[in-house]
């Protein structure tokens, strides 16, 4: 098969044939398996049919070239999404439509047309060889010398570049992008990195949405974003240290900007390196498994907009999906009387939906802190949070309190443990996320509670059941940006071959001794300088741009205080980039009192 003009063939020696689908007679009756490479991927002819690649045009008999035997000739068209992939991996020219294939036989046993030979991957005699059928003259090449066409079920070329497949275009994928790109401009030989992204475009939690519940195409919405949402720790603990927000933004801008600001600067990176080129939107991922016997892994994708399916081999996998999209859902006794909504925050969108009511929030984390001052800022009557363990015991504004667990309810009366009551017309559950990837097989998956330190990663990011697949972003999270692209910088050496990954046992000593740190911390600061030290150590492995990390911890620290010195407040607080030393200015309205989280508004200078 001739790589720029000559498309599929299949010979198979067989009785009369019209009466039959091809892809079912060919692959189903004969038991034909002929393998038709596209790029690296491999697909059957029912593939090329069934995924969408191939629209059949018209059948015909041809008995002229077969000394007497009939013959069928399907002519078949590649459509728009089968030319591109075609395109894409340079197996044709850009304006080839159309291409033959001949099945050739005469009639079976006794001229039984029932009765036929299982012949599969027959070899083709030269006069039955296929010819393109094209528009182009850099689709079909008429050279003597040109290669011979080699049969369907030829196995592909060896491949020289290994491929890696990254899983998310949020920021821990981008990261990981990004750190391949870095690697590639400085002179390194990268594989070959495809990114796929089940949303129709990048940024992961940061790009917002209005779906809550099943998206367009039946999954779960992957975003948790609402309106209004503002960073509740200071841009500069995150900043990327090679990208700036003074380089993105020209000037020093205020220290907790709202969603849409940091989704700009997550961006601005992502297009200063490039990144979209190597993301394939729209496109979830099914299925992921290890074939030992090749060493590679599976990786089953399907095309969104029209249902297609494909599997892809890789040498390595990089999960970065994050793992604030699938909601812990409680229940408690009421839940199903209960005559007003029950959500959880990850279907939190506007805030102004509470306003006039009484809410009852369940949680004592960053969300439910987040949720409730929210809900008040924007009208809600009261807000109630309900705290399984201890109260976060912030001096709330008034109209928001907090009391112990919830024990049940009563039509709209909630009762708490402590004997105390009140009647409330919304509950939003802030309880948390579960890691989640049932898209990977069971012997890789990742299974962990949302801590500092997971258990089974190696360096908080390598399997240790396969060091060729790894997870980014999988940690409870006081640092975020900086963290994954230090975490994507030590996979990105791993997958090169400039980190070694030591024996299994050793890789298993060195997470329980990080575990056993873990589980000896006695609050927010010695959890921020867990964090901070476990950052430390993938950054001295690798050459990311230095920063000070150490002013980024003591910020963290700092940060603490001023949410417990005013909850309302400390998003009017001002911090220094540990990057470049510029100190963010106070933005021109506080923020309890600035209901506008547009980009235009917060820039703006008086």
């Amino acid at each position: 098969m001739h790589m720029k003009g000559h498309m599929l063939q299949l010979l198979a020696e067989r009785g009369p044939m019209w009466d039959y689908d091809i892809a079912d007679e060919v692959m189903q009756t004969y038991g034909v398996t002929g393998d038709y490479w596209l790029g690296t991927v491999r697909l059957t002819l029912a593939d090329l049919f069934s995924g969408g690649l191939l629209d059949e045009v018209e059948t015909d008999v041809d008995p002229a070239r077969s000394g007497g035997a009939e013959k069928l000739l399907f002519k078949f068209g590649l459509n728009d999404f089968g030319r591109s992939r075609m395109q894409q991996s340079g197996l044709m020219g850009e304006k080839t439509h159309e291409h033959v294939l001949r099945v050739s036989g005469g009639a079976g046993v006794d001229g039984d047309p029932d009765d036929r030979a299982a012949i599969a991957g027959a070899v083709p005699s030269a006069d039955v060889r296929e010819e393109a059928l094209s528009e182009t003259d850099e689709a079909t090449s008429t050279d003597s010398d040109a290669e011979p066409a080699p049969l369907a079920t030829s196995p592909p070329e060896t491949r020289s570049t290994a491929r890696v497949a990254v899983i998310g275009a949020g920021p821990s994928g981008l990261s990981q992008l990004h750190a391949f790109e870095q690697a590639r401009r400085a002179g390194a030989e990268v594989p070959e990195v495809v990114c796929f992204e089940k949303q129709s475009d990048w940024g992961g939690l940061w790009n917002y949405t209005w779906r809550t519940g099943l998206d367009q195409y039946g999954d779960p919405v992957h975003g948790s974003m609402y309106r209004y949402l503002w960073s509740n720790g200071p841009k500069e603990c995150l900043e990327f240290a090679d990208y700036t927000f003074d380089e993105h933004f020209g000037k020093s801008i205020p220290s907790f900007p709202p969603r849409d600001v940091l989704f700009d600067y997550i961006t601005g990176r992502a297009k200063k390196s490039d990144l979209r080129q190597h993301i394939q939107f729209d496109s979830a991922v099914r299925w992921i498994s290890f074939d030992t016997d090749r060493g590679t892994f599976d990786v089953t994708v399907e095309s969104r907009p029209d249902g297609s399916t494909r599997t892809e081999e890789f040498d390595h996998v990089i999960v970065a999906t994050g793992h604030f999209s699938t909601p812990n859902l409680p229940e408690y006794p009421g839940f199903d009387t209960f005559p007003g909504r029950i959500m959880h925050s990850h279907d939190v969108r506007d805030a102004q939906e509470f306003t006039g009511k009484d809410l009852l929030v369940l949680g004592s984390s960053y969300s439910a802190e987040d949720v409730s001052l929210q809900s008040k800022k924007y009208g809600a009557r009261s807000v109630t949070i309900a705290y399984r363990n201890a109260p976060m015991g912030f001096g709330w504004p008034d109209g928001i309190t907090e009391v112990p667990q919830l024990e049940r309810l009563e039509g709209r009366t909630a009762h708490f443990v402590d004997g105390t009551s009140r009647d409330v017309d919304t509950i939003v559950m802030c309880t948390g996320y579960r890691h989640w990837f049932p898209f990977i097989e069971d012997s890789l998956r990742l299974r962990t509670d949302n801590v500092l330190y997971p258990p089974d990663l190696y360096k908080g990011v390598v399997w240790t059941g396969n060091p060729k697949l790894m997870y980014i972003g999988m940690q409870d999270q006081y640092y975020t940006f900086n963290m994954f692209d230090a975490q994507a910088w030590f996979v990105r050496d791993v997958v090169l071959g400039r980190i070694a990954v030591p024996a299994r046992e050793e890789m298993e000593a060195d997470i329980t001794a990080w575990r056993e740190r873990q589980d000896a911390l006695g609050g927010p600061a010695d959890e921020i300088d867990f964090q901070t030290e476990y950052v430390r150590e993938l950054l001295e492995r690798v050459d990311y741009a230095k920063f000070d990390l150490d002013l980024v911890r003591e910020h963290f620290k700092v940060w603490e205080h001023h949410k417990e010195e005013s909850i309302t407040g400390y998003r009017d607080r001002s911090f220094s980039s540990p990057c470049t030393g510029s100190v963010g200015p106070v933005h021109h309205t506080p923020w309890w009192d600035e209901p506008d989280d547009s980009l235009a508004t917060f820039l703006r200078t008086e």
